[in-house]
């Protein structure tokens, strides 16, 4: 039971990995690099 919740939780520290990156790629054009790094060290 316990490699099932380990595998699990890499699945999902995963997929937060790739929505952060999408959500740094989508405002890359928007904000400057120094604001994008501060929000992700804030969250």
């Amino acid at each position: 039971m316990d490699n099932l919740r380990g595998a699990m939780l890499m699945v999902l520290a995963m997929a937060g990995f790739a929505i952060e990156d999408m959500f740094v790629k989508l405002t890359s054009d928007a904000l400057p690099v120094g604001q994008i790094i501060a929000l992700l060290g804030a969250g």
